[in-house]
């Protein structure tokens, strides 16, 4: 499969709520963390613990107001909708692999002058100037891997398998 353009990287990170309306993802830290979701949009977001507790996010919004995604992490509304990583960021590395079934987009990308985070304290790229490795899932464009590049920081970045997009939730489910 060809690697994709810069231009289409960058355009697969800017908004895309209609790309998907369920997922049921696992994420997991690179420092072992790992959770079970399942995301409805607008606004519900279910969210089992590795020790198995259950959490329901519920921030519908009132009707007629604005909607957004839930967030677990601080890093989550990026990781879902990763418009930062299109403008103040260097990408180079293109290439296109197939990876749990799903095609993915992977880029080296460096932090610039310009970037800004959705949330500082959740920034998918780290520290400006630091290389990091970054991983779209097509269909959907989130954000399926990011790390630091050559970095000893086993504890920085995250993956995420996707297991269902636009499946009906069942009532189990929430």
């Amino acid at each position: 499969m060809p690697a994709p353009t810069e231009e289409c990287f960058r355009a697969l990170t800017r908004p895309g709520p209609w790309r998907f309306t369920t997922l049921r993802f696992t994420h997991r830290r690179a420092d072992g963390e790992q959770v079970e979701a399942w995301l409805r949009r607008p606004g519900w977001l279910r969210v089992r613990t590795s020790a198995g507790r259950l959490h329901v996010l519920d921030e519908r919004p009132a009707r007629g107001g604005p909607a957004a995604d839930p967030a677990w992490r601080p890093d989550w509304p990026a990781m879902l909708a990763p418009v930062e990583l299109a403008v103040g960021t260097d990408v180079g590395g293109l290439a296109a692999t197939t990876r749990h079934g799903r095609e993915t987009w992977w880029a080296r990308m460096t932090a610039t002058e310009g970037y800004e985070p959705r949330c500082p304290c959740g920034s998918l790229l780290g520290g400006w100037g630091v290389p990091w490795v970054v991983g779209l899932d097509v269909a959907t464009g989130v954000v399926v891997s990011t790390g630091p590049l050559g970095e000893d920081a086993d504890d920085l970045g995250f993956t995420v398998t996707i297991h269902a997009v636009d499946d009906p939730l069942t009532v189990a489910d929430g």
